[in-house]
């Protein structure tokens, strides 16, 4: 129930909860439509009832006693809190310390590209991510200073909380573009990047939350035709790289 409360106060509203059959959730459940109930009843004003009445939530469960049908959740979760394990370590962090760490580590995940938004033009990529689902458009970063070179206990309580957050930027975006690049046995033909086709660009040197993107301009395959090369073009550059 804090959650909902808490989304509606930072102007999320989501159409459709999906969660496991835990009884918090029903719970949950029970008391928003006992709220939407009183809410839209007669003795409320009626500019209340229109507004709520509009933003009607779903809610959708899993089947009892199988987590596996929320396995695409699971595994998120499940590789966030590793990796934040092995980032924080040994340090000590007070609770909104810890909780300043866990939003932007949330904002981190929330940034990632899914799928190239069709209004892109040559002028700007844009792509779908998991923040247009939450507000309706990408998440914004504000740049940080480097931290990642300085030594960690010469660090006020501030710059290392930044530190931790780019420490799982590091480790976390670059897990996710080797993901993304599933690599298999040439069993049978793969499709091969095309002309038009946008590409994540791998940079050691970039700012939290930053996916540059490019798109594919000319392609060059390879002897065998299993390996390839392409030019692709950003905002700022035309750069060759390698694809296999």
């Amino acid at each position: 129930m804090l959650l909902s409360v808490v989304l509606w106060l930072v102007e999320v509203v989501p159409k459709l909860f999906t969660t496991d059959n835990g009884t918090n959730f029903i719970g949950a459940q029970r008391e928003l439509k006992d709220l939407y109930n009183t809410l839209n009843s007669t003795t409320v004003q009626d500019a209340v009832i229109r507004f709520c009445t509009a933003k009607n939530i779903k809610w959708s469960h899993i089947p009892a006693r199988s987590p596996h049908f929320g396995g695409l959740w699971e595994a998120a979760v499940k590789s966030m809190k590793l990796l934040l394990n092995k980032v924080i370590g040994s340090h000590n962090l007070f609770m909104d310390e810890l909780y300043t760490i866990t939003v932007e580590i949330e904002a981190v995940l929330n940034s990632r590209p899914l799928v190239p938004l069709e209004s892109s033009s040559d002028d700007g990529i844009e792509v779908l991510t998991p923040g247009h689902f939450l507000i309706g458009k990408a998440l914004k970063s504000v740049p940080v200073p480097d931290l990642t070179t300085r030594k960690i206990n010469g660090l006020t309580r501030w710059n290392l909380q930044q530190r931790l957050v780019a420490d799982f930027w590091q480790r976390w975006s670059s897990d996710y573009i080797i993901q993304l690049n599933r690599i298999s046995k040439f069993k049978q033909p793969q499709r091969s990047l095309q002309v038009g086709d946008i590409v994540i660009i791998k940079d050691s040197d970039l700012f939290i939350r930053s996916w540059p993107l490019g798109k594919v301009t000319q392609t060059h395959p390879g002897a065998r035709r299993f390996g390839q090369s392409c030019y692709c073009k950003d905002s700022k550059r035309s750069l060759q790289e390698s694809h296999s």
